[in-house]
């Protein structure tokens, strides 16, 4: 009897990629020695929440792509104001795609902070996890987050994973301000913005 219902519960894993227990899955998977097919797309997926974001920014995202099949979900970091970062979750290169949330403990902070904070999460991936190299998916000023930490940290050292795709979702990249009228100094031309701001503007123009 007991067999036949750790065989349903196995079964259960392997069709339906169970969302709210991926990393549990993985590890029945291991301990069963059912192989996961993995390549060099399989690389991890780190997410990014946005302004006054929180562990469920993502969160449905995830479960998901999960139950897709197209992606495991697998460790959450909590940065703390201090730099201390506190993990949940299994990692395993085995995994297809793992899934990977970034979340600080104060969302409110200025980019710069950001930065440092989301520094620290990429710095425990490569030293602790041996992630040598990620895809990044940003929200909104998660995305100004990124790009702030590639200026000030990933061009500077080979502590952290090198970045292969960046994909940012609603990020105000030339500024957010909006009128009454919708009308902004920063509004789309056939030649782009008619006014930008920094992070916006290329290195090289003056």
């Amino acid at each position: 009897m007991i067999g036949a219902i750790v065989l349903v519960v196995v079964l259960l894993f392997m069709t339906f990629r169970t969302t709210l227990f991926d990393p549990l899955g993985f590890r029945v998977k291991q301990a069963l020695n059912i192989s996961s097919s993995t390549s060099s797309d399989d690389e991890p997926i780190v997410f990014i929440h946005g302004f006054d974001g929180s562990n469920w920014t993502f969160f449905t995202t995830t479960v998901r792509y999960s139950a897709t099949n197209f992606a495991t979900r697998s460790l959450t970091l909590l940065v703390r104001e201090n730099g201390d970062i506190e993990a949940s979750g299994v990692y395993d290169k085995g995994m297809k795609r793992p899934m990977i949330r970034v979340n600080f403990e104060n969302p409110r902070s200025i980019i710069p902070n950001n930065a440092t904070w989301f520094s620290k999460a990429m710095d425990m991936l490569k030293n602790d996890y041996g992630i040598e190299k990620v895809d990044i998916v940003a929200h909104s000023y998660g995305g100004l987050t990124f790009v702030n930490f590639l200026q000030k940290y990933n061009y500077q050292s080979d502590s952290y994973p090198k970045v292969d795709k960046f994909t940012a979702i609603g990020t105000p990249f030339n500024g957010s301000a909006v009128s009454s009228d919708g009308l902004t100094p920063y509004d789309l031309t056939a030649t782009g913005p008619k006014k930008r701001v920094s992070l916006f503007s290329r290195n090289d123009e003056a």
